[in-house]
């Protein structure tokens, strides 16, 4: 009797698991079929969208004073595939434009600097155009 109960256990969670799974499928797959200004990575100092990207990452960065700002682009391995500095960058909200061109699809990293300090790390979808 109880290793009956056991085995009907083991397959309603079985059931459960695939019907969680199926829903989180559905829900990657209709989130990347759709690329909108809406879809940012980020905190309330840098935003990076839109998330997949394509070509084209435009950045925000709101600071309290002026300092040089470094951002990154990292490949899947740790590898720097792009670098913006950009010395004196006023304080207030600043926006940066990056292009992707030549830089293979799958997940890419970007880290933002401030005066040498990190303020910002995140990650990437690059999507074929």
């Amino acid at each position: 009797m109880f290793k009956n109960l056991i085995i009907v256990f083991i397959v309603c969670i079985s059931f459960t698991v695939s019907a969680q799974q199926k829903e989180s499928n559905f829900y990657a797959t209709s989130k990347h079929n759709k690329t909108s200004v809406k879809d940012t990575i980020g905190n309330k100092i840098v935003k990076a969208y839109p998330n997949p990207v394509t070509n084209e990452l435009n950045i925000e960065l709101t600071q309290d004073n002026e300092a040089t700002i470094k951002i990154e682009i990292l490949g899947s391995m740790g590898e720097r595939l792009r670098t913006y500095i950009h010395p004196n960058t006023p304080k207030g909200k600043n926006q940066f434009k990056m292009l992707l061109d030549g830089i293979k699809e799958g997940n890419l990293y970007i880290t933002a600097y401030q005066d040498g300090n990190l303020i910002f790390a995140g990650m990437i979808i690059k999507i074929k155009q």
